[in-house]
């Protein structure tokens, strides 16, 4: 019974807790904020155009027993 009131008190303070912290944030000065905020850059857009490989292209695979695999263990 204990265990079902602490968790009844525990849930108060958590929802107190957060509408304090949610008033105080909402409420502070912001003039700092302001004043602390970077330029901000606009790079230009960056279109990537590529052929697709087809179904049964070959890949590049490495072996087991190349050279860096040997290096890997």
């Amino acid at each position: 019974m204990t265990d079902r009131f602490l968790y009844a008190v525990l849930m108060v303070c958590l929802a107190l807790g957060g509408t304090f912290a949610i008033a105080a944030d909402l409420t502070r000065d912001n003039t700092r904020a302001r004043e602390a905020q970077m330029p901000v850059v606009h790079l230009d857009t960056v279109v990537i155009t590529a052929k697709r490989l087809t179904p049964n292209a070959k890949v590049a695979v490495t072996e087991r027993d190349g050279p860096a695999a040997r290096r890997a263990q």
